[in-house]
């Protein structure tokens, strides 16, 4: 068996920890297995439920999404009917909390999310949320914790958002994330030596795994080949960098395994995912600490930001489906040639739709700035000491603090779902407490065993239905558009 072909070792290994020895929830990929499981079963009623919620999902994105691309296409206005990706409530909270940032999220998915996530997980990332982005923030303002002010009056929450993380929270948070990979093994550091083993010895869980591995050769070589190239390639890219600081190299080696347990563990808790943004500012303190002054080492491709979170979710929702997982991945290689294609034409045409970033893009339109000022403040360098790498010691002890009390205490809360609720915006988190509120009075009414066997068939079609009415909407705003030979 060839499984390692397509997996890197530290895919594995989120595999054999978190799926087939911690045995983590994964609450959302339950939502997508049972989806699955119910649109090929012939169970008469979960298909009705199923198709139900799909209904509600589907006349919600049409009025949010699907409506607004087929008018912006056809008359060239934009029509809104509900804000996208949120209802910014700032201006009601800023005359006596200023810099505290609330709103409420508008995809029903975060909403359907809270459905399935448990409710002191839910509790735990709103006050994880609230604690950064809402009295966090007006903490900052009103004791000038910030080395730059970055509050303004009557500002909206795109930009108190974007400037809090860049003058404040963008490195401690980076701590933080170290700390939800590093100290939960510390604790069970008795599943990570048993997974090691397995990796290590395919053969003592031949029996178990529904794709044993039969050589390590699969699973070392693909490693090694995609780490050596991985460095060939910065190197090349970057030589004057390598040669100067060659002790870049061991992060390469190192980093991937830290995201991947990092964002399996987060992933199997709460589907909430904080590595990409850690990774993405360890890698920038990195290039900023060497005094490096080029500017094309801040866009070379790195290694250090894989992470094998994403997979070791589909491992999962193949273990419920029963589905062997290279199954799973022949047929992903046999698509992604496909849509690495298609991405090409579908990217030509959106830009024919409207400028991007712009309004007929909300959430480009929001994140892109924060992604784009963010870079070129740590490329220009004069960062004033915002970035002070100590702070990421401070997230590194806090989180580990905070760790300790919830672990030893057994305190109500989920440690995992506070460090989620640090890199969750608080529009999202406040969706997700109404989800979780609505989820609870559905539970007193239909009673807790219907409402368990249920819920996430109900997440799902919801979920579901959404997705196809903006894949709808999208559809008919490019036959729309194609009209026209004209970008925009």
């Amino acid at each position: 068996n060839k499984l390692g072909i397509t997996l890197n070792l530290h895919d594995l290994l989120g595999r054999e920890i978190f799926v087939e020895h911690e045995r983590l929830p994964f609450p959302l990929q339950k939502v997508s297995a049972e989806t699955i499981v119910t649109l090929t079963s012939e169970k008469r009623f979960s298909i009705q439920l199923l198709s139900t919620c799909a209904l509600v999902g589907f006349i919600y994105g049409f009025l949010v999404y699907a409506l607004p691309f087929v008018l912006k296409a056809w008359t060239g206005s934009v029509v809104q009917i509900v804000p996208i990706p949120w209802i910014d409530l700032n201006r009601s909270v800023q005359d006596f909390l200023p810099g505290a940032c609330l709103g409420a999220a508008t995809d029903i998915a975060y909403f359907a999310s809270a459905f399935v996530l448990p409710f002191p997980t839910v509790i735990s990332i709103v006050i994880g949320s609230f604690a950064i982005y809402f009295f966090g923030n007006w903490l900052t303002v009103a004791y000038n914790l910030s080395p730059i002010p970055w509050y303004v009056p009557g500002m909206n929450m795109q930009d108190a958002l974007q400037r809090s993380i860049l003058y404040f929270w963008a490195t401690p948070l980076i701590g933080v994330g170290l700390a939800v990979g590093i100290f939960p093994l510390i604790r069970h550091a008795a599943v990570v030596r048993r997974a090691i083993n397995s990796i290590l010895h395919p053969s003592l869980i031949k029996e178990r795994l529904t794709d044993p591995v039969n050589s390590r050769k699969w699973i070392f070589m693909p490693l090694i080949v995609s780490l050596a190239a991985s460095v060939m390639i910065f190197a090349v890219l970057v030589p004057g960098f390598v040669t100067a600081f060659p002790w870049i190299i061991p992060f390469f080696l190192v980093m991937p395994f830290v995201w991947t347990l990092i964002d399996s563990r987060l992933i199997g808790e709460t589907g909430i995912s904080i590595s990409g943004a850690a990774g993405g500012n360890l890698n920038y303190l990195l290039y900023y600490a060497s005094g490096y002054k080029g500017v094309d080492v801040w866009f070379a491709p790195t290694f250090t930001l894989v992470s094998g979170g994403g997979y070791v979710g589909l491992f999962e929702v193949a273990r419920l489906t029963k589905t062997k997982v290279t199954d799973y991945i022949k047929a992903w290689w046999i698509t992604y040639p496909l849509a690495f294609l298609m991405g090409f034409i579908y990217m030509e045409m959106f830009w024919r739709l409207a400028p991007i970033p712009s309004a007929a893009y909300p959430g480009v339109q929001i994140f892109w700035p924060i992604s784009a000022t963010y870079s070129a403040l740590w490329i220009r360098g004069g960062m004033l000491g915002i970035f002070n790498p100590l702070w990421i010691l401070f997230g590194f002890l806090i989180g580990g603090g905070i760790y300790a009390v919830t672990e030893f205490a057994h305190l109500p809360l989920s440690y995992i779902g506070l460090a989620a609720g640090a890199a969750t915006f608080t529009p999202f988190a406040l969706t997700y407490l109404v989800g979780a509120f609505i989820a609870k009075l559905f539970e007193m009414r239909t009673g807790k065993k219907w409402w368990s066997e249920n819920k996430n068939i109900i997440a799902g079609g919801l979920v579901m239905g959404e997705s196809v009415a903006i894949t709808i909407g999208v559809a008919i705003t490019l036959i729309i558009n194609s009209i026209w030979l004209l970008p925009w």
